[in-house]
C-alpha cells in the first residue's frame, strides 16, 4: 500500500493523470480513489472487450440515456 500511495503522490506532484491498472476488487478501487486516484480498469470493472463490443455499450448507453 505505501508503494502504491508513494506512486499516486508522485503523480499528483507531476501534475500527471494517475490510471490505476489491474484492479479486481471493490476494495483496492475504493482504497486508489481514497488516494484521489480519479482512473482504473481492470477486471472489478470489465473484463477485455473488443473495439466494436466497446462500440455497442456505448451507444447502447448513449440511447438508454437520452430515452431518460
Amino acid at each position: 500500500k505505501n508503494l502504491v500511495a508513494a506512486i499516486v503522490a508522485m503523480g499528483k506532484s507531476l501534475n500527471l493523470e494517475i490510471v490505476a491498472e489491474g484492479i479486481e476488487q471493490k476494495k483496492q478501487s475504493q482504497y486508489l480513489e481514497s488516494l484521489g486516484c480519479k482512473y482504473a480498469q481492470g477486471y472489478y470493472f470489465s473484463p477485455p472487450v473488443t473495439g466494436e463490443d466497446l462500440l455497442n455499450v456505448l451507444n447502447k448507453k448513449m440511447r438508454t440515456t437520452i430515452k431518460q
